[in-house]
């Protein structure tokens, strides 16, 4: 008696009972089994592929929604880039601005700094000339050339003094200058 090759599909798990041959089974059984279990594999790995659940076909009208707004999405972006660079160019401009009033101001400072030193010195001056001048009158000696120095050098004071003054107003005027020149709010 000869049996066939048992073979079982079960669940999705295939399970193979061995295979018997009695009485020596021609070759070309063999072959015409082997080549069935093949078929049989093939097809079992195309059910199971086909069983995968596929992605469903998109919706165009979805899909159209989508890549508008994709694109309103790159608008904003592109328009946000423009900002920045319009920012960074103000940000610049400003700076280079700022740069410029932080060295006019340090050159005022330095202005300021000789008129000083300048003033010191016509003071010193005018008390030493005052001083001599005093000594010389509590001597009874008033000497003109005393005078005339002590005169020059309270002259040179008031001066000094005058053109601080006038420096000062002016960068008083030059700051106030923006301000009276914008127009009133309502």
């Amino acid at each position: 008696m000869r049996k066939a090759a048992a073979r079982r599909i079960g669940t999705g798990d295939r399970m193979e009972d061995s295979v018997h041959i009695e009485g020596g089974m021609p070759a070309e059984l063999a072959e015409a089994e082997r080549r069935l279990v093949e078929a049989l594999d093939r097809l079992e790995g195309a059910v199971e592929r086909s069983a995968a659940p596929r992605p469903e076909p998109a919706d165009p009208a979805e899909v159209e929604r989508l890549e508008a707004e994709l694109e309103a999405e790159r608008d904003a972006a592109a328009q946000l880039d423009d900002r920045v660079r319009a920012l960074k160019r103000r940000q610049t401009t400003h700076v280079a601005k700022l740069e410029a009033e932080l060295a006019d101001l340090r050159a005022r400072l330095e202005d300021h700094e000789r008129e000083a030193r300048q003033l010191r010195g016509v003071n010193q001056r005018l008390r030493e000339n005052c001083g001599a001048l005093r000594d010389a009158m509590a001597e009874g000696l008033a000497e003109p050339d005393l005078v005339n120095r002590a005169t020059a050098a309270e002259l040179e004071a008031l001066r000094l003094q005058r053109q601080a003054d006038r420096d000062d107003l002016d960068r008083l005027i030059e700051e106030v200058s923006p301000i009276m020149a914008m127009p009133e709010e309502a």
